[in-house]
């Protein structure tokens, strides 16, 4: 039974001076409800910190962190039509959901795809979101944030 967890965390740093040689990203507790079991408040100890190099090779980041930026990057498109659709900015929102399907048909989510074409000609002829059509873009998309296990419905 595999008990890792692994999530994405991201930080806004401010500059670091030239001769640093190590920053410090966070550092304190980490505090969390872990449903599947009985451990409420589960609490560890958190430093993370990085030594600073000027490599000038860029590396690229491992495939996994591509795939889960690329899924987080699709909900949020999403998120902000929905924003622009409540500032009432129509133009925005569509161009918006125009561009999400391309990303999510090379995700293989052809349902999402078909969801989110009927959506963006709901919200040029009404300027809203279709309740089940928002809904399944919303959760559709937020079920690609999902790990694999339970996406597919296994413990």
């Amino acid at each position: 039974m595999d008990l890792s967890l692994s999530f994405i965390l991201e930080f806004q740093i401010n500059p670091i001076p030239t001769d640093a040689a190590e920053v410090t990203l966070a550092d304190g507790r980490l505090t969390m409800d872990i449903l599947s079991t009985l451990a409420v408040d589960y609490s560890r100890r958190l430093t993370l910190a990085r030594f600073v190099c000027s490599a000038t090779e860029p590396e690229m980041p491992p495939t996994v962190i591509i795939q889960a930026l690329s899924r987080l990057t699709l909900y949020r498109m999403q998120e902000r039509a929905r924003q622009d659709i409540s500032a009432d900015n129509i133009p925005e929102a569509t161009r918006r959901l125009k561009s999400l399907p391309m990303h999510l048909f090379s995700q293989g989510e052809y349902d999402l795809v078909c969801t989110v074409l009927q959506e963006v000609q709901h919200v040029q002829q009404t300027h809203a979101l279709s309740a089940t059509g928002g809904k399944h873009m919303k959760y559709g998309t937020r079920n690609l944030l999902l790990p694999a296990s339970i996406e597919d419905g296994q413990p």
